[in-house]
């Protein structure tokens, strides 16, 4: 049977992220025919279990070990039956009209292979990863040694593009890929090699090379975990720089090489940069959030549940209040977490409000999403 959409959502262990987002792809099917595989790798709790009773709709698989995120999503690509098929992380939020959208903007250009939204983190803030060049040789080295403010149009970052326009690009997030399911099947599925990072880079790069376009549109995205919160991370920087490595030796292998020690070199100054400020700071330990005052926005009936989840989850909470939505179209003084109250509003709704809360607020506000049918809290930390 041949469907609108399939949506593959692969999960390791953010159970609580992965439950919000099926709430919202629930809501982003209406209208279409759309099938929706999750397939877990090696999770401790297994999703099925946890998940099945309350969206039936879904099909649940699982990996009895964690063979990474190309693998994994391979095997829903071979499972498929969409016309069109998404790649989704779990720690994302969609909204209702999202799917239509995408469905007609694709059926409208037939040149388009893929594309891909505007992503928001839970500050409002933009993920740069939305959009962006080829990792050229001149590109990833300027990447690798903060040359990007001296050199915006190096071609990695594209910054320098304006964030509310529809247009071309040369890479999109594997967070959120909406592809065309012919295109799949002309130039093959993700490269397994990529065990995290990297594959949506190979995978936009043979999507071009076909003849095809990559699109960036302004459709709001919520996606808690971007790039932004991994940047010193270790592990990070060793798995992200060893996926641009094999790129490299896939695409460019007359500079593999070079690249390769130029990559071991600017991880080494990365790592030593952070030392050294752990050293010349000393690790003070983190203190608790003080003087936390959330605003809860929605209707007064679930006021008291969305309470009671804010103050078990929320920690160094000073006051908590609440507003309707026509009222907190404006945020009082002294608000610094917003906790939204679904389904009181819609899950587009509330992307528009953090994205539009975060710029008037210099990206000051954390925001929380609950859900008192579910009893449980999203928060950025959780």
């Amino acid at each position: 049977m041949i469907m609108d959409l399939t949506v593959i959502i692969v999960n390791h262990n953010v159970h609580l992220f992965l439950e919000q987002c099926l709430a919202s792809v629930r809501k982003a099917c209406s209208g279409l025919a759309v099938e929706v595989i999750v397939i877990d790798n090696a999770s401790e709790a297994d999703p099925y279990l946890c998940f099945s009773a309350i969206y039936p709709e879904v099909r649940f698989l699982r990996n009895i070990r964690n063979k990474g995120f190309s693998v994994a999503n391979n095997w829903g690509f071979r499972m498929s039956h969409g016309r069109y098929v998404l790649m989704l992380n779990p720690d994302t939020v969609v909204g209702e009209s999202s799917f239509r959208y995408l469905c007609s903007f694709m059926d409208a250009h037939p040149d388009v292979g893929a594309a891909g939204p505007k992503m928001i983190d839970a500050r409002g803030r933009f993920h740069a990863e939305s959009k962006r060049g080829f990792p050229t040789p001149w590109a990833a080295f300027c990447k690798l040694f903060g040359l990007l403010r001296l050199f915006p149009k190096s071609g990695y970052d594209l910054s320098y593009l304006s964030e509310n326009d529809p247009q071309r690009v040369d890479v999109l997030s594997g967070a959120f890929m909406f592809i065309r399911r012919s295109v799949i099947d002309k130039v093959g599925l993700l490269d397994e090699s990529f065990f995290m990072y990297g594959e949506d880079i190979d995978l936009s790069w043979r999507i071009r090379k076909a003849g095809y376009l990559n699109y960036y549109l302004p459709l709001r995205l919520l996606h808690y975990k971007g790039e932004s919160s991994r940047q010193n991370n270790e592990l990070y920087l060793k798995n992200f720089y060893g996926a641009m490595q094999k790129f490299f030796r896939k695409y460019y292998p007359r500079s593999s090489r070079f690249f390769a020690w130029t990559i071991s070199l600017g991880i080494g100054l990365i790592k030593l940069r952070s030392r050294f400020k752990r050293f010349w700071l000393g690790d003070k330990p983190q203190l608790p959030a003080v003087d936390r005052n959330v605003l809860i926005v929605g209707g007064s009936s679930s006021y008291e549940t969305a309470k009671a989840l804010c103050q078990e989850y929320i920690h160094g909470l000073a006051s908590i209040s609440l507003l309707s939505p026509a009222e907190a179209e404006t945020i009082p003084e002294g608000i610094t977490d917003i906790a939204f109250i679904s389904p009181d509003l819609s899950f587009e709704d509330i992307l528009r409000r953090i994205e539009a809360n975060g710029k008037a607020s210099g990206y000051r506000f954390v925001h929380h999403i609950c859900h008192p049918a579910a009893d449980i809290l999203i928060s950025p930390s959780k």
